[in-house]
């Protein structure tokens, strides 16, 4: 199981996604830099700190996690679906798991 679930409803016409965190206090998803620096990289030379919620819910600030797909083109969707999670230099981006990552 990857730490990282997307939830898939259907709200009226259409499919919102949202990513569901299941790491712990600490995880590497969860970090942000003591001194109020926006990267995110460990070997930027501050402390990292845990925010209390992961950096990976900005997926749905404001848009739709679809959005930030890096994955395949095509995929089935479903409630639950393991997802893993990368940053990519500017932000974070998504794609299914295999069901036993």
């Amino acid at each position: 199981m990857t730490g990282h679930t997307m939830s898939v409803q259907l709200e009226r016409d259409m499919v919102v996604l949202t990513p569901v965190c299941h790491e712990p206090e600490g995880a590497l998803c969860r970090l942000r830099c003591d001194s109020g620096c926006p990267d995110y990289d460990s070997d930027h030379g501050h402390e990292l700190v845990d925010r209390g919620y992961c950096n990976v819910e900005w997926l749905t600030d404001g848009g739709n996690a679809a959005e930030f797909h890096a994955g395949e083109t095509e995929i089935s969707l479903y409630d639950g679906m393991p997802i893993t999670v990368q940053w990519n230099g500017e932000g974070y981006e998504w794609s299914k798991a295999d069901r036993d990552a």
